[in-house]
């Protein structure tokens, strides 16, 4: 191509394109001016949701957010700092179609000022085909918006009220639809429903009367206490604080029902929040209230307020004509019923009834009427009929009319005349009748009748009846009384007056709780008659005007009026108090009687047993002891010995013990003073009980003298000291007392044994932790102890009782729990002088002999014993078991036989026979008597008879030496 060509062409393609370029450039101004003039909002977003192009109506919008380009679209028109849940720009992205939504259009504050039609569409690249980013067209339709949502408000108004009005019509005719207003309640809250929604819906009725309410009606979520038919007190509730403001109440507030409504708790606790109360007003009352109750919070507004007072006021004018036709309608049945009931009453009343016309027609008898006087209503139309042939005597008839009449002008419509005429009747027959006429409001005048005949003969029965009771009553020796239920005297007689020794000006002015010794008593007698209605034999403790106390058996029955109330009680007193009085001392000697009988039999027992142990502990004891004087120190043997030995000393002292309770022990009386013998006792006395127990000793002026065993009553008083010391572990007083008694007959009478005269008392008070009766009852039983086990016998107070009853005495105990306790002893007085009380010489050496003995013992071991003791102190000894035996020896032998020593009870031949059949052979001969218990031909009731000698079992080997020398060398 020739040059000239190319630089044409070249010349042509830059003119091409400057025009290109120029067309661009007008184009873009074009663009540019259309993008800015259009009155709607663009905005270019990258495909990162930048903006990165608005239009000026973009910039006057969102001026609060300047600048906006470079920001992320939802931060700079939303001011979000993420994307919006419904973004059509995000959708175009994502899609690369166009999308459309409205969009709230936002303030500087980001709220909602307006709506905007948003329509984006993808931004595409030309060239390369490929999306660049999103062009947002928005357009401001806030006015539109505005003006589409009052259009549809008020089609929804409009379709609200239309349905409302239907609503409420239908209200209407259910309601006019009936007027049992049970069959209303349903159907209401059904359309209800419709208006305002609702949890729960109630109707409360009011009744001021006791001012209280009932549910009448409730469905929906339960409230406690507040069901169906439920009646409670209106104090307190919700329901109080609508009628008393008279003003509907719509509650929302938690807070608020907390502090103002209380009453309204319960509702809140089951989970109801939004509360809405309306008062049910007719006739210018308060006659219920219509709750409405919904779980939802503040679901209630001040529209469904007029709502529910609206319906309120339909149903309130539904519940009262109901009320109203429901009074009509059980006033009617009322009225049916007493009609009923009269005609009923009439013809079966007990009594004649009559009814006259205020123009004096009999317009009614009843059957009883015709019965009573034979008459019927064609016999006496009238009063001049009746009048004339129930009363045929004329001045009789004239009193009674001349009364009718005055009585009527006297006596007020209501009020009754009661007057008592005797009647004569069709048959002939008198009768005594009792009329009560009233005149009704009505002018007519009602009157019944009663035959009181049989009633006027029996209260003139009764009246000569209650003289003959009057009669009985006064002359009665028991004391007859009445009195009212509260205690005051009706009636008394002259006995009751002589028991209680009261006048009768003080008797009525007196209460019957205060005759009792013990108020509480007059209380439990009430509860009994008024329990049975009765009371016979009741013993109670009274009282005399000198408050002096007496037993007594009341019979009594309770008073009532014919309806059954109690007017009080009337009984027959008679004093039991001298009778009592010899029942218990009866007892008292039964008991002693018993108690004597049990201690006699133990004695007997134990003493049959001490007896047979005497035999074998003294064989026991001499054998160990001979062989102990055979043995050296050093021996072996010695010690076992010495332990049989020990064990039959405690034995012996047990035995002795035993003997002394069964009064078995053979006793040296002498005649003493107490008095003496106490002082000598005085410092072993002190040692015994301790430092920490007082001694106190009240000793009698010339005390009488007593004949005991001076030892046996020093075992007496040391046993009691003991048994005080160890009722006084803390320490306490020991009071011993001497006393001159005379026990008289009354006394005797009351204590068992005990023989009426003259005695020394002896007495031993501690203040130690007393006694239970269960205890004092068993104390003198042998073997019984209230100590432990290692520290008694439980034999210090049975030896004490023996050694006492043996001595011809008597001990009583007295003791009550933590009182302490006092032993009172009795021991006959004696007249005797004086006699010394030698103190025994023991003597060192046992003594040796070279007499004839002869040993008669039936118990042969204890027999060996005694001659081999004997033997070895160098007596000559003889031996026979029995009494036959030994004479035989005697008769044998032919030296001189200087002493017999015998058991006192053997078979065949006692000692004693022995002894007077052997004197007169040998006369020389000396006896000494061996026994274990007083049983015997040779004492008696345990005392020695003078000149016997005796040796008491058990004994040992140096005590028969020593008596045997002593009989020998007196």
């Amino acid at each position: 191509m020739k040059p000239i060509k190319r630089r044409q062409l070249k010349e042509k393609s830059q003119t091409e394109l400057s025009k290109v370029k120029k067309a661009f450039k007008e184009r873009e101004r074009f663009f540019t001016s259309v993008f800015e003039s259009i009155q709607d909002g663009i905005s270019i977003l990258d495909k990162e949701m930048n903006i990165i192009q608005i239009n000026p109506v973009m910039e006057k919008w969102y001026s609060y957010a300047l600048p906006l380009i470079g920001k992320k679209c939802y931060e700079a028109y939303h001011s979000r700092n993420e994307r919006c849940e419904v973004c059509p720009s995000y959708r175009t992205i994502k899609t690369r179609e166009s999308a459309y939504e409205v969009v709230p259009k936002r303030g500087s504050g980001g709220e909602v000022v307006g709506w905007l039609d948003l329509y984006s569409f993808p931004l595409m690249d030309i060239e390369t085909g490929q999306m660049r980013g999103v062009i947002e067209y928005v357009r401001d339709i806030t006015d539109r918006k505005r003006a589409e949502d009052e259009l549809l408000r008020s089609e929804g108004e409009a379709r609200r009220l239309a349905q409302e009005n239907a609503i409420m019509a239908e209200i209407g005719r259910i309601i006019s639809s009936t007027l049992n207003i049970d069959e209303v309640y349903g159907r209401f809250a059904e359309e209800v429903r419709k208006l305002i929604s609702f949890d729960r819906i109630a109707i409360n009725l009011i009744h001021s009367e006791d001012h209280t309410l009932t549910v009448a009606y409730t469905t929906g979520v339960e409230i406690p206490e507040r069901f169906h038919g439920d009646t409670v007190l209106l104090t307190g509730t919700f329901t109080e604080e609508v009628m008393r403001t008279r003003t509907s109440q719509l509650i929302q507030e938690e807070k608020e029902i907390a502090s103002r409504f209380p009453g309204l708790l319960l509702s809140l606790k089951i989970g109801l929040r939004s509360m809405l109360s309306v008062p049910l007003i007719s006739k210018d009352q308060v006659i219920g209230v219509l709750h409405l109750r919904t779980t939802k919070p503040n679901a209630y507004t001040e529209k469904d307020l007029k709502l529910a007072e609206r319906v309120g006021h339909q149903i309130a004018g539904a519940i009262a004509n109901a009320q109203l036709f429901a009074e009509r309608k059980q006033a009617e049945e009322a009225l049916q019923t007493e009609r009923q009931r009269f005609q009923i009453l009439s013809e079966h009343a007990p009594f004649g009834m009559l009814m006259i016309d205020k123009d004096g027609t009999f317009r009614y008898i009843n059957p009883k009427f015709r019965e009573l006087f034979g008459y019927h209503l064609k016999d006496i139309p009238d009063g001049k009929p009746w009048f004339r042939k129930a009363y045929p005597d004329p001045a009789y008839r004239h009193n009674v009319i001349s009364a009718w009449i005055n009585d009527l002008k006297i006596f007020a419509p209501g009020e009754k005349r009661p007057r008592v005429y005797t009647v004569t009747c069709k048959d002939g027959t008198e009768k005594i009748v009792n009329f009560i006429p009233v005149q009704l409001e009505t002018g007519e005048n009602l009157v019944t009748c009663e035959d009181i005949t049989e009633h006027m003969r029996f209260e003139e029965t009764l009246r000569e009846s209650e003289e003959r009771y009057r009669t009985l009553f006064e002359g009665s020796k028991d004391a007859v009384y009445i009195t009212t239920q509260e205690g005051r005297f009706v009636d008394f007689n002259q006995a009751f007056l002589d028991l209680f020794t009261y006048s009768k000006e003080d008797l009525v002015l007196l209460h019957a709780q205060e005759t009792y010794a013990h108020t509480e008593d007059r209380h439990k007698f009430q509860q009994e008659i008024e329990k049975k209605g009765f009371v016979s034999d009741y013993e109670v403790k009274l009282q005399k005007k000198d408050k002096k106390e007496m037993d007594c058996l009341l019979t009594a029955s309770v008073r009532r009026d014919n309806d059954g109330t109690i007017l009080g009680y009337q009984g027959i007193l008679r004093d039991i108090t001298e009778r009592k009085r010899a029942e218990q001392e009866m007892k008292a000697l039964e008991e002693q009687l018993r108690q004597s009988q049990k201690m006699e039999a133990i004695g007997r027992l134990a003493g049959g047993i001490a007896h047979d142990f005497n035999n074998m502990l003294t064989i026991i004891k001499g054998y160990s002891q001979l062989s102990l004087s055979e043995l050296k120190e050093d021996q072996p043997l010695r010690e076992n010995l010495e332990g049989i030995q020990k064990a039959t000393d405690r034995a012996t002292g047990l035995i002795r013990k035993i003997l002394a309770f069964s009064r078995r022990q053979v006793m040296e009386m002498k005649v003493l003073d107490l008095n003496i013998l106490l002082i000598d006792l005085d410092k072993l006395l002190r040692r015994i009980i301790g430092e920490d127990i007082e001694l106190v000793t009240v000793l009698a002026e010339d005390l009488g003298r007593v004949k005991v065993d001076p030892g046996q009553v020093e075992q007496v008083i040391l046993n009691l000291a003991v048994n005080a010391k160890d009722a006084m572990l803390n320490g306490g007083k020991l009071t011993i007392e001497t006393a001159n008694a005379q026990l008289d007959e009354a006394y005797a009478r009351s204590h068992i044994a005990v023989i009426p005269g003259h005695y020394v008392m002896l007495s031993m008070s501690d203040t130690g932790v007393g006694m239970s009766p269960e205890v004092k009852e068993r104390i003198f039983e042998p073997f019984f102890t209230t100590k432990d086990k290692d520290k008694g016998t439980g034999l210090g107070l049975s030896t004490v009782y023996g050694i006492v009853k043996q001595s011809g005495g008597n001990i009583w105990v007295y003791s009550e729990p933590s009182q302490g306790t006092t032993f009172k002893i009795y021991l006959p007085r004696e007249e005797e002088p004086l006699e010394e009380i030698r103190k025994k010489r023991v003597e060192e050496k046992l003594p040796h002999g070279s007499e004839t003995v002869l040993v008669v013992e039936d118990e042969e071991e204890l027999r060996k014993l005694a001659v081999q003791i004997l033997q070895k102190q160098g007596y000559k000894v003889l031996e026979a078991p029995q009494g036959d035996e030994a004479l035989l020896i005697s008769q044998k032998y032919e030296g001189p036989i200087h002493l017999l020593i015998t058991d006192v009870v053997m078979p065949g031949m006692s000692g004693r026979d022995l002894s007077e059949r052997l004197t007169p052979l040998r006369p020389e001969i000396k006896t000494l008597y061996m026994s274990g218990h007083t049983n015997s031909a040779i004492i008696h009731h345990g005392v020695l008879e003078p000149g016997v000698n005796l040796l008491q079992k058990p004994f040992t080997p140096e005590t028969l030496v020593r008596k045997v020398h002593g009989v020998l060398t007196k």
